[in-house]
C-alpha cells in the first residue's frame, strides 16, 4: 500500500489475485471506503476525505490485515 502519507491517492497491491475485501475507516471509527476487489490492484482516491490517519482493512480469505495511511492534501 502507498503512499503514505498521500495527497489524493493510494494504491494497494494484493500478494495474489482472488477474493479481496477492502474497507477504509476513519479516526472516529466511520467506514468511508468498501470495495470487494478481485483483481491485484486497487487504486483509491481519497482527495474527497478530510486530512487525517484511516485504517485500511483488507481481508482475504481468512486473513485480516490492517494498515494505517495518513491522508494530508
Amino acid at each position: 500500500m502507498f503512499p503514505s502519507p498521500s495527497t489524493a491517492t493510494v494504491n494497494v497491491i494484493f500478494p495474489s489475485a482472488g477474493q479481496h475485501e477492502i474497507v477504509v475507516v476513519n479516526s472516529l471509527g466511520e467506514h468511508v471506503y468498501t470495495n470487494a476487489v478481485t483483481g491485484t490492484k486497487l487504486l483509491i482516491d481519497m482527495q474527497q476525505h478530510a486530512n487525517g490517519v484511516y485504517l485500511f482493512k483488507i481481508t482475504s480469505g481468512n486473513q485480516l490485515t490492517i494498515r494505517k495511511v495518513i491522508i494530508a492534501h
